[in-house]
C-alpha cells in the first residue's frame, strides 16, 4: 500500500516525505485519504505543504477523515521525479517503520523558497487573516467628531545620527576584531575624560612602572581600561579583576568593604575607570573606588518646539498565529481618530515608531513553522504592509528589525531589503538596529533588545519581568552590550555602533514582550509592548506578556501617556 501511495503522488509531481508517508498509512483508508487531498493541495498550493496547510484543507474542502493530532511531517513539491526516483522513493519508504509520535524538523533555506517572488496581495485577499470572530471583515476606521489632526502640513523632521545600514564593512578578520575594540576604548575614553575624577587617568604601562607614592598621590591615581577578566569567591564576591587598555594589563584587587558592592556590577569587556595605589612591590593595583561612565545628572533635555506627539510601540509579530489582531485594529481606529480621544493626544501624532520583530519570521526557533498563521515570509510583510497603510499619511513611520525580521542576525542590523520595503507605504523609514535619531530635534535611540536576554544572564539581579532594569544597566555602561561572545552575535564593525554617545532623551527598547516605563536621569526610558498573546515557549517558562499597550509621547513636555488597547478600546493604562 505504501508503494501505491508514493506512486499516487508521484503522478501529482510531488514527492512523499517518509514521515508525511507514515502519517498516511495511519489513516483507516490512506489511498481513499490520499485521493481527496492531492487534488486540494495540487491546486491550492506549490512549494512547502505543512500540517496547517493540509488541515486548513481537511476542514474547508470537507476531506474525509481531519489529520490526527501529531506533527504530520512535509508534503514536498518537487518537478515531475523520473521513474528511477520513483523507484529510489518507493524502496527507501517500504523499509521506514511507522513510528508513534512523528516529528518534523523544521524546513530547510532550501524549502523555503526565499529568493521567489510571491504574488500580490491585496487587502481583499488577507480577509481570512483580518477577520477575527466575525467582528472585523475590513476594519472600519472612520474618525469620530472632534477628530482633526493638527500636523497635516508639517514636513517630518528625522535627522538619523547614527545607523549601520549601507555602513557594515566587516569580514570578521583579525583586523576586523581589533579595530572593533580600538574603537569602543577610544569613544569610551572620550566619555570618561568628561569626568573630572579620571581626567588625568594614567595609561596602565605608565602605573605598572611606579608606586602611588612615587606619583606624590597620597589620593591615588586614576586607570581607564576594559575589564578583561573578574576574579569571584565562593560566596560571589568579587575580589578583583583584571583591566586592559592599549599598553598592557593590570591586575586589581578590591578591599573587603567594596566586596559585596560588586557582586552584581561587574560585566566583562565593560570599560570602567578605577582609582587606587599601585602596591609597593608593583605586582597588584589595589582599588580604592570604581567608576562607570553613566549619565550625567542635570542633562539637558532636547524639547520639540511644537506639541508634536509621538507614537512607541514593538514585537508586531505579524504572521503569527498568536498575533493579537483585534487589538491591533483597535489601536489603528484610534491612530485614525476612530474613538473618542481620551488621552487629548491622537490629534497631534506626528510620529509613530515601530521598534522591531515587525513580523513573525520563518524558521526562528525548532518547529516554529506550526506557530504561524502566514508561513511566507514575503506575504508576513506584505500583510504588515496592507495595515501600515491605513496609518493616517501625515504620521511618519520609523521601522527597525528585530531578530524575527528577514536581516542578519548580527548585531547591529542594518535595515530591511528593497524586496521587503516595497510592501510598505511612502510614509516609512527603514532604518538599522540600533539607530539614533532626532524626532523635531528631539533625541531618540530606537534598539529591539535582544542584548536584554545577555544582561539577565550576567547579572543576577535582572530578570524578564523588569526589562527597564536592564536599560538602566545599559546605561549606567554607556552601552548596549559590551559583553562579546554571549547569546547575541555582535559584528566587528570598524566603528562600534552600540555605544550610548550622544544620551538620547527617549531610549526604547522591546524584545521581552513586557512592559515598562522609567524617567532615568532625564532620559525616558521605555521597553515597548507587543502584539502577541502568549506562546508555548513562554507558557513552558511561566512567562506572561503584557501586550498591547502604546506609549505616546509629548515631545513638547517630555510627557508620557500610556494606553491599554487589550479591551480593544484605548483605555489609559496604570500598571498591575
Amino acid at each position: 500500500m505504501k508503494s501505491e501511495i508514493v506512486k499516487l503522488f508521484a503522478s501529482y509531481g510531488m514527492l512523499l516525505d517518509p514521515r508525511a508517508a507514515a502519517l498516511l498509512m495511519e489513516q483507516e483508508n490512506p489511498v481513499g485519504y490520499a485521493k481527496k487531498l492531492l487534488p486540494l493541495l495540487k491546486t491550492e498550493y506549490s512549494g512547502i505543504l505543512n500540517h496547517a496547510n493540509i488541515k486548513w484543507a481537511s476542514e474547508k474542502k470537507g476531506v474525509i477523515g481531519i489529520l490526527k493530532d501529531k506533527d504530520p511531517g512535509v508534503l514536498k513539491v518537487r518537478s515531475m521525479p523520473t521513474d528511477s526516483k520513483i523507484a529510489s522513493s518507493i524502496e527507501a519508504i517500504s523499509k521506514i517503520p511507522i513510528p508513534t509520535h512523528l516529528h518534523q524538523e523544521p524546513d530547510s533555506a532550501e524549502d523555503l523558497n526565499l529568493g521567489e517572488e510571491v504574488p500580490s496581495l491585496s487587502l481583499e485577499d488577507t480577509v481570512e487573516y483580518i477577520s477575527v470572530d466575525g467582528m472585523f471583515n475590513k476594519p472600519d476606521l472612520s474618525p469620530v467628531e472632534g477628530y482633526s489632526p493638527s500636523f497635516t502640513s508639517l514636513e517630518p523632521r528625522v535627522d538619523v545620527i547614527r545607523e549601520i545600514t549601507g555602513e557594515s564593512l566587516c569580514e570578521g578578520k583579525k583586523e576586523n576584531f581589533f579595530a572593533y575594540f580600538s574603537s569602543r576604548f577610544e569613544k569610551m575614553k572620550s566619555i570618561f575624560r568628561r569626568n573630572s575624577f579620571v581626567r588625568n587617568a594614567m595609561p596602565v604601562k605608565v602605573v605598572k612602572k611606579r608606586t602611588a607614592y612615587q606619583f606624590g598621590d597620597s589620593e591615588g591615581v586614576s586607570v581607564i581600561g576594559m575589564v578583561a577578566a573578574i576574579h569571584r569567591g565562593k560566596t560571589g564576591e568579587t575580589y578583583g579583576l583584571d583591566l586592559e587598555d592599549e599598553t598592557g594589563r593590570l591586575k586589581c584587587g578590591i578591599s573587603r568593604d567594596r566586596r559585596g558592592e560588586l557582586k552584581n556590577g561587574l560585566v566583562l569587556d565593560e570599560t570602567i575607570a578605577v582609582i587606587g595605589k599601585m602596591a609597593r612591590n608593583r605586582d597588584i593595583f589595589y582599588i580604592d573606588r570604581i567608576i562607570n561612565p553613566g549619565v550625567p545628572w542635570g542633562r539637558r533635555v532636547n524639547y520639540t518646539d511644537e506639541k508634536i506627539c509621538a507614537v512607541f510601540i514593538s514585537d508586531i509579530h505579524a504572521g503569527s498565529n498568536t498575533f493579537l489582531e483585534k487589538q491591533w485594529i483597535s489601536f489603528l481606529k484610534w491612530i485614525n481618530g476612530g474613538f473618542p480621544d481620551k488621552a487629548g493626544v491622537v490629534n497631534r501624532i506626528k510620529y509613530l515608531v515601530i521598534n522591531g520583530d515587525n513580523v513573525d519570521g520563518i524558521g526562528i526557533y525548532p518547529d516554529h513553522k506550526y506557530d504561524l498563521r502566514i508561513n511566507n515570509i514575503y506575504k508576513q510583510y506584505e500583510f504588515l504592509g496592507e495595515y501600515l497603510k491605513m496609518v493616517p499619511e501625515h504620521i511618519e513611520i520609523i521601522m527597525i528589525p528585530g531578530n524575527h525580521d528577514a536581516v542578519r542576525k548580527t548585531e547591529p542590523q542594518p535595515a530591511l531589503r528593497d524586496c521587503m520595503m516595497k510592501y510598505f507605504p511612502p510614509n516609512v523609514r527603514f532604518l538599522g538596529n540600533p539607530s539614533l535619531f532626532r524626532l523635531h530635534g528631539t533625541m531618540v535611540m530606537a534598539y529591539h533588545g535582544a542584548s536584554i536576554d545577555d544582561w539577565i544572564t550576567a547579572l543576577n539581579h535582572l530578570n524578564y519581568s523588569n526589562p527597564i532594569e536592564s536599560m538602566k544597566e545599559m546605561m549606567v555602561r554607556r552601552h548596549i552590550l559590551p559583553m562579546y561572545g554571549l547569546k547575541t552575535p555582535l559584528a566587528p564593525e570598524k566603528d562600534d555602533h552600540l555605544i550610548i554617545d550622544p544620551v538620547p532623551d527617549i531610549f526604547i527598547t522591546g524584545h521581552t514582550h513586557s512592559f515598562g516605563i522609567f524617567p532615568y536621569r532625564n532620559t525616558l526610558l521605555i521597553n515597548g509592548s507587543t502584539w502577541q498573546s502568549q506562546t508555548d515557549y513562554q507558557k513552558m517558562h511561566n512567562f506572561n506578556p503584557i501586550p498591547a499597550k502604546v506609549t505616546v509621547v509629548d515631545l513638547n513636555t517630555m510627557k508620557p501617556t500610556v494606553l491599554d488597547f487589550m479591551d480593544c478600546r484605548p483605555d489609559i493604562y496604570r500598571g498591575g
